[in-house]
């Protein structure tokens, strides 16, 4: 309980903090984190989760008042969710776990089983469920990785036109004038 506990309390302080950051840069910005509050719903019994809830309003209420970080209240910070299907659930030739190289060259350890991935994936799917604009994007064999990224990018575009309207009009209108000039 307690390293999930502290990974909820970091979440919430390190989403404070960028939110900040991307509201003082005087311009239009999106902030994507790769986590969210609500994941630590996945990780935990509900009893745990309670514990946890009830620790965030002990410790880091914000100005807010007391009693009311709860499940409404992470929802309603983020404009929208898009959760990339694991690669173990429709890509499977593409999951490795055990000891495996990342990206970068390094050797690193994925415990989970492509099983164990798959229980994960869906209990985190299942602790956004109840957010208005989750988008789950699946894997695809006819289209690959890089339909799956173009899917997830777009999610992620029609979240902020659809959350800040206006910006994405004055985007696109710089957009188009910069193609009229070249």
């Amino acid at each position: 309980f307690t390293f999930q506990a502290n990974v909820l309390k970091l979440q919430l302080q390190l989403e404070r903090c960028f939110s900040d950051l991307a509201g003082s840069s005087g311009r239009p910005t999106i902030v994507v984190f790769d986590r969210g509050l609500m994941d630590g719903r996945a990780f935990m019994t509900d009893e745990m989760w309670k514990r946890g809830l009830d620790g965030l309003n002990r410790e880091l209420t914000g100005g807010r008042p007391a009693g009311s970080i709860n499940e409404e209240y992470m929802l309603q910070r983020y404009d929208g969710v898009v959760h990339l299907v694991t690669a173990a659930d429709g890509a499977a030739e593409h999951y490795k776990y055990g000891v495996v190289t990342d990206d970068s060259g390094n050797a690193v350890y994925r415990r989970e089983t492509p099983a164990e991935a798959v229980d994960q994936d869906r209990k985190l799917r299942q602790a956004w469920a109840a957010h208005p604009k989750q988008v789950v994007v699946h894997n695809s064999s006819l289209y690959g990785f890089e339909a799956k990224v173009a899917r997830a990018t777009e999610a992620v575009l029609e979240i902020a036109r659809s959350a800040h309207p206006s910006e994405a009009l004055r985007a696109k209108e710089v957009v188009e004038a910069r193609q009229k000039k070249a």
